[in-house]
């Protein structure tokens, strides 16, 4: 766990702002758990976030690690933090495919393309 305080009193803070608990103890035994499932996993966000600004710098093993490194461990922390902060969070997604998600994405390039069939010209300054 990241030993930031700054970080802890803000997430600390954020916990105290969002979430009621019946008693004062039960409060600080969510919190903690909160600041714990919220800081746990920030090496792996710092591997990933690392393979994001320099990606030539790791090969397919490498980024296949960090990336499943970071879903296998920040996933069920998030969800955890979620639960603790918000009492739950939808999936967003549940019982969509990837053509539903890549839908709207289409329509959008579709409105791009003029009625010739060519895509309208930049604006040149």
């Amino acid at each position: 766990m990241t030993r930031d305080p700054r970080l802890i009193r803000l997430l600390r803070a954020a916990f105290d702002q969002l979430q009621e608990s019946p008693t004062p103890a039960l409060h600080e035994e969510r919190k903690w758990e909160f600041v714990f499932h919220m800081t746990d996993w920030a090496q792996d966000l710092q591997k990933l976030a690392e393979l994001y600004r320099h990606p030539e710098a790791f090969d397919k093993a490498a980024a296949q690690h960090a990336v499943a490194g970071f879903l296998y461990h920040a996933i069920p922390h998030l969800k955890a933090a979620g639960r603790l902060l918000l009492d739950e969070i939808p999936d967003a997604f549940e019982g969509r495919t990837a053509a539903d998600i890549q839908a709207p994405i289409a329509r959008k390039k579709k409105r791009r393309v003029k009625a010739n069939g060519r895509k309208p010209q930049a604006k040149v300054a």
